[in-house]
């Protein structure tokens, strides 16, 4: 297993003492995390905007994230261009899940499985393993 976390992940987890920080730290328990540069640059960009008082949230999560290069590749998913490389990104890292709180975009895809990756939501993984 290995989760995949899109920047709205990221942003939320960033809040210290939330339970998105909460999960994030036991899934890093259980598996490998990882993202892409372009989700982290969103998620830092968006936490200057709104929250920069959450900013040391962001940067604890940091050593529990391996993040790697963005790939902009359409799978054919029906994603907006924007979205299209967080998921080929997820499945060019060959994770199992791609956790994201993106329900506008990747609703549709919510519980399926693209080139492998099961796309969740952080409390779909949550009560996927018990957590």
């Amino acid at each position: 297993m290995r989760f995949f976390l899109d920047a709205n992940i990221l942003f939320s987890a960033a809040n210290s003492g939330s339970r998105a920080q909460q999960i994030l730290q036991q899934l890093a328990d259980i598996a490998p995390c990882v993202t892409c540069d372009l989700a982290l640059q969103e998620a830092e960009r968006n936490l200057q905007r709104k929250h920069p008082d959450w900013l040391p949230g962001l940067q604890q999560l940091l050593p529990c994230l391996k993040t790697t290069t963005t790939v902009w590749l359409d799978h054919g998913a029906g994603l907006p261009e924007k979205d299209q490389p967080i998921l080929a990104s997820a499945v060019h890292a060959r994770v199992s899940h791609l956790v994201t709180g993106d329900l506008r975009h990747f609703g549709s895809l919510m519980g399926h499985t693209i080139g492998g990756v099961k796309v969740v939501t952080l409390r779909m993984l949550a009560e996927e393993l018990a957590l």
